[in-house]
């Protein structure tokens, strides 16, 4: 693969980290986003972030490893706005849900002064929890996800779809906040 193309695929991933991150203050906010949801998979948020993570953790080393100052603030990013959704009960479900395995779970904080925010990337068990937490069932949407270590590319054409598709999920918020006005002038 080009130089060119690995470049602007890792720019890709750079541009998901503000998008990310207001994503999360969003659902600061305004505690109703999380209320609105796709009924497609490919066009939902919990199963995208859960995507981007889990491409995140399966490509840090090698020949295919994403550049750290790329993927450290990207994990802090979805650290971000997993945090956020914890405080409007990803946490509660998470403990209350008997399919995530609770000895891993205990284990897991989402806190910045717990340790250096640097190395830190989103558990397995915590991605898990939000994408059943947003009504996906982990079992059929983890299948899909095998691609994104069977390449032996740094990207290849499922993982910059991948990201497209992230990029245009992450947009629809802003156009989900005017959702309310619209429901009342029905």
């Amino acid at each position: 693969m080009q130089d060119c193309q690995e470049d602007q695929f890792q720019l890709q991933l750079v541009s998901l980290v503000a998008a990310i991150s207001l994503t999360a203050e969003r659902h600061r906010s305004y505690p109703v986003l999380h209320y609105f949801h796709s009924m497609d998979p490919h066009a939902s948020l919990a199963p995208a972030i859960a995507k981007i993570a889990i491409f995140l953790q399966r490509h840090r080393q090698g020949a295919q490893e994403v550049d750290p100052a790329v993927a450290r603030p990207l994990n802090r990013a979805i650290l971000n706005l997993l945090e956020a959704l914890g405080r409007m009960g990803l946490t509660r479900y998470a403990n209350d849900e008997r399919g995530i395995d609770e000895e891993v779970f205990s284990e897991i904080v989402i806190d910045p002064l717990a340790s250096s925010p640097n190395d830190r990337e989103p558990s397995e068990a915590w991605l898990k929890a939000y994408v059943k937490y947003d009504g996906w069932a982990w079992e059929k949407f983890f299948h899909t996800l095998k691609h994104l270590s069977g390449s032996h590319r740094a990207c290849d054409a499922n993982d910059e779809s991948l990201l497209a598709a992230t990029v245009q999920i992450l947009r629809k918020p802003a156009k989900i906040l005017s959702a309310p006005q619209q429901l009342r002038k029905a």
